[in-house]
């Protein structure tokens, strides 16, 4: 469901903002793109509402409901604006190029923010199933929870900060930086959701068949 809206998040608001389509799409995406658009759209996001819903169901704290609606939800407008970035750039018009950099910016912060803050669970006195899962996270997967923030930093704070240092956007150099900023930031959530399956306390789900 996130990949579906992120697809047709990015193609949606280049028709919107007047980048150019192939000749042949243009008349079809006048008609009927913005319905399409916001249709699939808003049943993507329900795809994915169902999603967080359902991993709330199994009444385990790392996937309860405040932190995997986050997660889930921070990941599809993120990628829909870092893909949306990483292709509109190569359109020659700067019109959208400020406005997506700097969404990505402020998402990938909040995101990595609220990532990071869980992880002071670890030092928590009492063991808990949170404590359980951050020291998971700062042991045995210390590895993907690196190669998470790197990715996500690089894509979601670094690049775009640098796009805003830049006073050209449109040339060749620009356009690879957003481009990289896209592809580091698929990369940073790819990670992010290795972290979410491995790192939950392992309970059995509720509901099981009787014997």
């Amino acid at each position: 469901a996130m990949l579906l809206v992120v697809m047709v998040c990015g193609p949606a608001l280049l028709v919107a903002g007047g980048y150019p389509v192939p000749s042949q799409l243009a008349a079809i995406s006048r008609t009927l793109a913005p319905s399409i658009s916001l249709a699939t759209v808003v049943l993507g996001l329900l795809g994915v509402w169902c999603s967080v819903k359902i991993y709330e169901d199994t009444r385990r704290p790392f996937w309860r409901l405040k932190l995997s609606a986050g997660k889930f939800l921070g990941t599809t407008l993120l990628l829909g604006l870092a893909i949306t970035w990483g292709l509109a750039v190569f359109s020659g018009s700067t019109l959208l190029l400020p406005w997506l950099a700097g969404g990505v910016l402020g998402v990938a912060v909040l995101k990595l923010g609220a990532e990071a803050f869980y992880l002071r669970h670890a030092q928590a006195s009492e063991w808990s199933m949170d404590q359980h899962s951050a020291r998971l996270m700062l042991g045995p997967l210390q590895t993907a929870l690196g190669l998470r923030f790197a990715f996500g930093l690089v894509g979601g704070v670094v690049l775009p900060l640098v796009f805003f240092s830049m006073s050209a956007p449109t040339a060749f150099p620009f356009a690879g930086l957003a481009l990289s900023g896209a592809i580091a930031c698929v990369l940073g959530e790819l990670a992010e959701r290795y972290l979410f399956f491995r790192a939950v306390v392992a309970l059995k789900m509720p509901g099981g068949i009787k014997a």
